[in-house]
């Protein structure tokens, strides 16, 4: 009798999980990068993005990259000022509402110690702050990791590059809430039909 209202439940909180935005706590802007406890390396590039909710809501943002307790290592101040425009070239439509997103490709300096990291998004209006955790990975020297990957090239079989395979499961997470919704439908039919 409940269980049909509880498969409903849980597929629509699985695709709610899966779309990968977050709401700021001061409710006037959602992340959609950095993810939640995602995975990044020190060296690398890490996206940082953010859709203002509010036309005029005078928002005044800072971010910030912060060691978690125990990581030896400073904070940094990723954006003070951030860009919080609300021009032609940053709206994006969402369920027909327009909305401004900004994007910043913070890279990570290669000293960086892997651990536990928090983005902190400071709305500087409402002075509540919305934290990101991620983990950082130690940075690999890519000229190093060439010369040696090229020598086991030869004895290994070829296979996917973990880039390709992170960025198409980028790319393909807005599709994943669908084909879950879908799945999850095609089962109830076949369960109680």
């Amino acid at each position: 009798m409940y269980l049909p209202s509880i498969f409903i439940f849980l597929t629509l909180t699985l695709a709610h999980v899966c779309q990968g935005q977050i709401k700021s706590k001061s409710g006037e802007f959602n992340l959609t990068s950095p993810l939640d406890d995602g995975v990044y390396v020190a060296g690398q590039q890490l996206p940082i993005t953010y859709i203002i909710l509010d036309s005029g809501s005078r928002l005044n943002l800072n971010i910030y990259f912060q060691p978690a307790p125990g990581v030896n290592s400073t904070g940094i101040i990723i954006a003070q000022n951030a860009d919080v425009s609300e021009v032609a070239g940053a709206v994006v439509i969402i369920n027909g509402r327009s909305y401004w997103q900004h994007t910043y490709n913070y890279n990570i300096p290669a000293n960086v110690p892997q651990g536990n990291f928090f983005v902190i998004f400071e709305s500087v209006n409402t002075n509540i702050n919305t934290s990101v955790p991620v983990i950082i990975r130690p940075y690999v020297n890519m000229t190093t990791a060439t010369a040696s990957s090229s020598i086991s090239a030869s004895i290994a079989s070829p296979t996917a590059s973990s880039n390709t395979h992170n960025s198409m499961a980028i790319s393909l997470q807005p599709i994943l809430s669908l084909l879950l919704a879908a799945a999850s439908i095609s089962l109830y039919s076949l369960v109680y039909y």
